[in-house]
Formats: C-alpha cells, structure tokens, sequence
C-alpha cells in the first residue's frame, strides 16, 4: 500500500545538485587550498620546525662555523619555499592566483596581504583551484591557538615586566 502523503523517493543528483567534496590537506602537500585555521596552524608548524632548525644549525656553528652557515642559509631557503607554498594554497582557497603570494615580498604589501590571507574568507564550494579543505583536526586548532596567544602573551609581558620593575623599586626606596 502507498502513502499518498510521503515524500517523493528519488536521487538528488538527478536534478543537477551535485555532493560536496572535500579533501585532507597536509602540511608538505604544495596543491589544493586551505582555510584560514589551517594556514595558521600550518604556519605555527613551520614556524617551531624552523626554530628547531635553527637551533641545531647554532650548534653546528659553535662546532664548525662553515657548516653552521650552510645549514641556516638551506633552513632559511627551504623556509621561504615552504612559506610561498602555503600562501599561494590560501590565495586558492581565496579563488585567487597563487602569483599574488610574490606580493609578500614587498615591504607594507605583505602586511597587508598577510592580513587579508588571515581574515579573508575562502571559497565555501569547489572554485577553479579544487574542492574545499575537509575540517580541521585538533593538532591544527591547537596550532593556530599558538600563533594567536603567544603574541598576546609577549604584549602581556611587556606591559607587566615595566610595572613590575616599577613596583619593586617603589617597594626597596620605601624601606630605606
């Protein structure tokens, strides 16, 4: 018996409605887009690998000096390819030419480039670059966190250690 009542069965695709792809992003892929989150939180990864990087390369300088500057001079390089990669994947994801990411190295341009990569809001259905960025893990959250507490932290920092100092001193002129 049928229901004279029910909703029509049929497939959705038939009307031209096509299902939404996304993809996992990965931090050494060089194609596809990714988000905002995920451009921080990227960002926060390259930025601490670098950092162990660099400091293995004082290492080496303080063992032999030619060796240390070889390793920071290919760090520094394979840092900037990484950086142009990860920009030219958000312009993607902006619908935008991955060439705009040769704009961060203009002076004032890249603040403001920078800035629009970390605010703009991407392309929520698939554009001429790919489909869109599947959710981001929590390894991802966690980063992108990172990158936006520890400059509020060092602002904290530099507004606490001057007051701090300030108080002491008034406390130790007191006792005398």
């Amino acid at each position: 018996m049928s229901n004279p009542y029910a909703a029509p069965e049929g497939v959705m695709n038939d009307l031209g409605f096509a299902p939404v792809e996304a993809y996992q992003p990965s931090l050494f892929q060089t194609s596809g887009r990714i988000g905002r989150v995920r451009y921080l939180g990227y960002c926060t990864m390259l930025f601490g690998i670098t950092i162990v990087v660099f400091f293995a390369a004082g290492v080496a300088t303080l063992i032999a000096s030619a060796l240390g500057v070889i390793v920071m001079g290919l760090a520094y390089l394979a840092l900037l390819v990484a950086g142009f990669v990860l920009a030219r994947r958000r312009l993607n994801d902006l619908d935008q030419s991955g060439w705009l990411a040769v704009l961060l190295f203009i002076p004032l341009v890249n603040m403001l480039i920078g800035l629009w990569m970390m605010i703009g809001r991407g392309s929520e259905q698939a554009n001429r670059f790919g489909p869109p960025p599947g959710p981001n893990t929590r390894g991802v959250i966690i980063a992108a966190w990172f990158f936006l507490a520890v400059p509020l932290i060092g602002i904290a920092a530099a507004i606490a250690v001057p007051a701090y100092q300030t108080y002491t001193q008034a406390g130790v002129s007191a006792q005398r």
